[in-house]
């Protein structure tokens, strides 16, 4: 048994190196190349423990699973089955937030060949193999980039892995969802019902066909939350293990969601009672060591995050805008508004379990963090993808209020009658994601048609040719190498390397969102460019927003 002294120490270290990262005068770039292997490590070491907990925990989840009945399940197939269908054919898998998405598949690429997570401004990627040779650690956590990576050894470095992965996390959170309402609340048919919920909200069917982080945070997160709520009902060693493990997997996956350890904290005390808490002792200590990463890794990003403009970062200051896109949002997205109001019908039922603080801290935590970050406004385009990591406590306490509604009706009007209501309401729900998406691509329409651009040109670039651009992610994404323009490409003696190493394979692509315009000296940059090359337009586009071009780039000879 370990005791509190000890948990109380690990937690002082695990907090003394947040303060470290924080606060010392050590160079970042020493830190940041350890957190490059190390993260990476810590997340892929969290994610191999959840398999091997998922094994030795497989009585515990037998107990589960038959504690969502027959009929349950029946409908939890026919629920997960039309989810799927619904994304198939209504969400086309592409990217949603432009050009984050390319950006995480570029760090898994280089995690899962060089074992480090850096975003590139550099790179390679030939038939040898794929190679960094500029880049820095990213400010994101690395927990999804860390999956890809995994999943992309099964796949063959295919830009689509990370759309596939999301698409299996979407429908195994949907059960996850099923599987923590039924135990919530046992005997009813609120597990059914709360999947309904989840698998219908037109953002969660969206982003489930990207490369985003979000829907591993949601999956993740609900794991989390099952598992301790199974210790606290059963604190054995397998299940603190899993405990253990699904939670530092789901903190690693964003920055904010370190909040998941005092809310499983708070789900282990309310369950469980006080004894359940003190038999987590040994968890707590195994997460929280598993955690010093993420703990450097918060610190030092924390230092001076400005990641696009002056000011940008977390801050009280964004909040009140933030709030009022939330707001904004709900008047244009009815689904959405009607599991609200569903979630208020709930409500009381949800506030009489002895779980209705944590769980509702829960959901204001992950909705309301994001509101504190200078990028988390509904109003930005795929801003809606903060929501996310609400939807599990959100859709469970839909459910209940569905399920309220439900028997309510039921002595009123025929079984049959209602449950047909109810499937109607379903579908009505998830087919509403076709104006839902066509209205997002038009947020995007940009830098959407500046891809497919890219994609259709790209075919001209030899494998061994290299690419300058104002946005490096894009061009690794489509398995070409990339070099950026406010960087290797703009001293004379980077221009210099470019011209004796790619010679009559070095190119050039400029469009309305990959702009170097949109960099601070990116124009002086391009003059620097243009003065040692003749650019010669190879594939070209014109467009409301601007010409798209990718140009062949071959030395001038001095006269």
């Amino acid at each position: 048994m370990v005791s509190a002294l000890t948990v109380n120490i690990v937690v002082g270290l695990w907090g003394s190196s947040v303060l470290w990262a924080r606060l010392t005068t050590t160079e970042p770039s020493f830190v940041f190349s350890v957190l490059e292997w190390l993260t990476p490590l810590a997340a892929a070491l969290s994610m191999v423990a959840v398999g091997v907990a998922a094994i030795v925990c497989r009585s515990e989840a037998v107990n589960l699973f038959q504690g969502l009945g027959t009929q349950g399940w029946q409908w939890l197939a026919i629920i997960v089955g039309i989810a799927l269908l619904i994304r198939l054919t209504l969400v086309p898998a592409t990217e949603r937030v432009f050009y984050d998405e390319h950006t995480y598949l570029q760090i898994a690429r280089g995690i899962a060949e060089e074992g480090r997570a850096r975003a590139a401004s550099y790179a390679l990627v030939q038939p040898q193999g794929y190679e960094t040779i500029v880049g820095s650690y990213p400010h994101w956590s690395t927990g999804w980039p860390t999956l890809v990576a995994g999943a992309l050894y099964g796949t063959g470095y295919a830009r689509w892995t990370g759309q596939l992965v999301n698409l299996i996390l979407s429908l195994t959170a949907v059960v996850l969802v099923a599987l923590m309402a039924s135990m919530l609340f046992p005997g009813t048919f609120v597990g059914p019902m709360s999947a309904a919920a989840y698998a219908s909200f037109p953002a969660n069917q969206l982003w489930s066909r990207t490369s985003a982080s979000e829907i591993f945070a949601a999956c993740a997160a609900t794991l989390a939350v099952i598992a301790a709520l199974r210790f606290a009902q059963n604190p054995s060693r397998r299940l603190g293990f899993m405990l253990a493990a699904s939670l530092a997997m789901a903190v690693q996956i964003r920055n904010e969601a370190i909040f998941l350890v005092p809310v499983c904290a708070m789900f282990i005390a309310f369950q469980g009672g006080w004894e359940s808490l003190k038999k987590a002792c040994w968890p707590a200590v195994a997460l929280m060591l598993v955690l010093i990463p993420q703990g450097i890794h918060l610190g030092t990003i924390s230092r001076g995050y400005e990641p696009h403009v002056e000011g940008a970062g977390f801050g009280v200051r964004y909040f009140l805008s933030n709030f009022s896109s939330v707001v904004d949002y709900l008047t244009h997205e009815p689904v959405f508004l009607t599991c609200l109001i569903l979630a208020v019908l709930g409500a009381p039922k949800v506030q009489a379990s002895k779980l209705a603080i944590p769980f509702w801290i829960w959901w204001f935590c992950a909705l309301g963090i994001p509101m504190f970050h200078f990028g988390g406004s509904f109003a930005f385009p795929g801003g809606e993808r903060f929501v996310l990591a609400s939807l599990p406590p959100l859709a469970i306490s839909s459910g209940v209020g569905l399920y309220a509604l439900h028997v309510t009706l039921e002595s009123h009007i025929p079984s049959m009658v209602v449950s047909s209501l109810w499937v109607g309401l379903i579908l009505g729900g998830m087919v509403w994601v076709a104006p839902y998406v066509i209205a997002s691509d038009q947020e995007t329409g940009i830098p959407r048609a500046d891809t497919v651009f890219l994609q259709k040109a790209i075919g001209s670039v030899p494998e061994e040719g290299i690419i300058v651009t104002a946005d490096p992610p894009v061009v690794i994404a489509e398995g070409r190498s990339a070099v950026f323009i406010v960087g290797e490409a703009c001293d004379s003696m980077g221009l210099s390397k470019l011209a004796a190493e790619y010679q009559q394979k070095l190119y050039y692509y400029v469009s309305p969102s990959s702009s170097p315009t949109q960099w601070a000296g990116g124009q002086e940059c391009e003059q620097r460019l243009l003065s040692r090359f003749h650019a010669k337009s190879l594939v070209e586009e014109a467009s409301p927003e601007g010409q798209r071009v990718l140009y062949t780039l071959s030395e001038k000879v001095p006269t």
